[in-house]
């Protein structure tokens, strides 16, 4: 039973707000099913802002929900070409992007924040931006080699692309050359750390080992 309680004062106790924001967490969980993105976000930002150092799991739990709900809104207007809604709902994946490097920012879930921000950049074509949010992974990070990974993929296809264009509608060769060569960089970072982290292999076995200086760039992934 919840009773009525007087917010201007300290008759609430924490017992009973725990409830209330239970209440809450379910509430925009069922928002997130129904796929009213927007409703969900809402609430589980609200959550992950003001649940109380007591309940860090809660909130945790409430932003990555969060999280979810706008990356759900950008999916569904990427569907629909609602280009400007996709901007409102980058803007509130990069809030709980920066709330998750703020307050858990050695977490898998700060870790995977950082991807879905290159992920809907990318979408958007802004693959400068894109990149920025996974070079910020730090080299002692599990995740750095895909971190890398993906940077040099996202800027040889942003490369490949422009350089497909007729001459006139290319970018200034000095992007273009700038893209080429921070693809190449990442790559050979994600196979240095690969090499570095994989268990020495036995001597009639390490000439197969890959080597970044076997990466042509003409057989780049895109």
């Amino acid at each position: 039973e919840i009773k009525e309680c007087d917010w201007s004062s300290d008759v609430c106790s924490s017992d009973l707000l725990a409830d209330i924001n239970r209440l809450r967490y379910f509430a925009a969980y069922m928002h997130y099913l129904a796929k009213n993105s927007y409703e969900c976000a809402i609430i589980s930002e609200f959550l992950a802002k003001h649940s109380g150092p007591d309940n860090i799991a809660q909130a945790q739990e409430s932003a990555y929900m969060a999280l979810g709900a706008w990356v759900q809104s950008f999916n569904e207007n990427e569907k629909a070409g609602r280009r400007d809604d996709q901007l409102i709902d980058v803007a509130g994946i990069e809030r709980m992007a920066n709330l998750f490097l703020k307050k858990w920012p050695s977490s898998d879930r700060a870790m995977d924040a950082r991807l879905q921000m290159a992920s809907v950049n990318a979408t958007l074509s802004r693959q400068d931006e894109a990149t920025k949010w996974l070079e910020g992974v730090p080299e002692t990070s599990g995740s750095y080699a895909e971190a890398q990974q993906r940077s040099g993929q996202l800027l040889w296809t942003a490369y490949a692309e422009a350089a497909s264009l007729p001459a006139v509608e290319q970018p200034p060769k000095e992007k273009l050359d700038d893209w080429l060569n921070r693809a190449e960089q990442h790559f050979r970072r994600s196979v240095d750390r690969l090499e570095k982290d994989t268990p020495a292999m036995a001597p009639d076995r390490k000439s197969t080992r890959l080597n970044s200086s076997h990466i042509p760039l003409s057989r780049m992934p895109s």
